[in-house]
């Protein structure tokens, strides 16, 4: 596997910034979607759309110039029940699905999406703690690599600031002034992401009706800091996981604290109906999120586990780490 990433780092020229910004092309190929509709272009840096392209027979094509290379997009049908991460790089790529899961199309032309392909092969999702000593580890062995970047952007609340320090300082300048990098200098400029034993910090913010809500007023409560968005498909999928689980464990002292990053409100407040959120939720309705910027957020779903002491105990946890952990706290206390 070492060998192959090797190869991989050599071929994609290392960083974004060194390369032309070129157009790049996008050929691809669906399965069984309805002809006339629409694909779309996603900015993951931005959180913006970027293009739509409509099918048909069964083929779609992008072509536009992007800000840098490799750039991070997702691409995704109008009701986001297919999508799929992609790295764009600055040539003619192409995207086959050979059945109706996106998640399984075939990406070719784009050396950084092999690269992340193959550092997350045979990797068990479930044991995050692996997961995360597996992504610090390339990092370090990687330092030049613009993937590097991502995954440090990705887990700046996990490592917390000092740790981003450290791995952020063997970074080439070009990959510090793309814009992922540009977020981790942000992130150490302002956070004040507590770390896993630290007190958190206090976040106040409306709920729909317009009330401010205080994370301190559930102290004494265990409560999950959860960040999420209405047009997060991974946060709408788990959060009848977590419905259950906040009706299982509330009468035993468990809260959610939900901070939305969504700046329509309408469509916030539509998925909350719709999801059956019960807990407190809260948003500013602004670009960037004022709780996220300050706990580091860099991408959704997120969380933050705190005790009936105000101390987080935990993050990143979903769906059965999250039961477990409960289970395990509530048993011992």
């Amino acid at each position: 596997m070492i060998k192959k990433l090797l190869i991989l780092l050599i071929l994609t020229n290392i960083s974004c910034s060194e390369q032309k910004k070129e157009s790049f092309k996008l050929i691809g190929k669906t399965y069984q979607i309805e002809n006339g509709s629409k694909l779309f272009m996603h900015d993951l840096v931005n959180n913006k759309t970027l293009d739509s392209a409509v099918i048909e027979n069964g083929e779609f094509q992008f072509t536009q110039k992007l800000p840098e290379y490799p750039y991070w997009v997702i691409l995704h049908t109008r009701d986001r029940s297919q999508s799929k991460d992609i790295w764009i790089e600055d040539k003619t790529m192409t995207f086959t699905a050979t059945d109706s899961n996106f998640a399984n199309a075939k990406i070719t032309g784009s050396e950084s999406n092999n690269l992340i392909t193959e550092l997350y092969k045979n990797v068990d999702f479930n044991k995050r703690k692996k997961l995360k000593e597996i992504e610090k580890k390339f990092i370090e062995q990687h330092p030049k690599s613009i993937i590097s970047t991502f995954l440090l952007t990705n887990n700046l609340n996990t490592w917390g600031a000092k740790e981003t320090k450290r791995l952020f300082k063997t970074f080439p300048d070009n990959n510090k002034n793309s814009q992922l990098g540009q977020r981790i200098s942000d992130y150490l400029k302002t956070a004040k992401t507590p770390e896993i034993g630290e007190q958190f910090v206090d976040i106040s913010m409306e709920n729909p009706n317009g009330e401010i809500k205080k994370l301190s007023d559930l102290k004494g409560k265990v409560i999950l800091l959860e960040f999420w968005a209405s047009w997060c498909l991974p946060c709408r999928e788990s959060n009848p996981d977590l419905v259950e689980i906040y009706n299982e464990y509330k009468s035993k002292g468990f809260e959610i604290y939900s901070v939305s990053i969504d700046q329509d409100k309408e469509s916030w407040i539509n998925a909350i109906n719709m999801d059956n959120l019960k807990w407190t939720n809260v948003s500013d309705l602004q670009k960037p999120n004022k709780a996220a910027k300050l706990y580091g957020v860099s991408s959704i779903p997120d969380s933050f586990l705190i005790d009936q002491n105000g101390n987080v105990i935990d993050n990143k946890l979903r769906g059965k780490e999250l039961r477990k952990k409960l289970e395990q706290y509530f048993a011992s206390h």
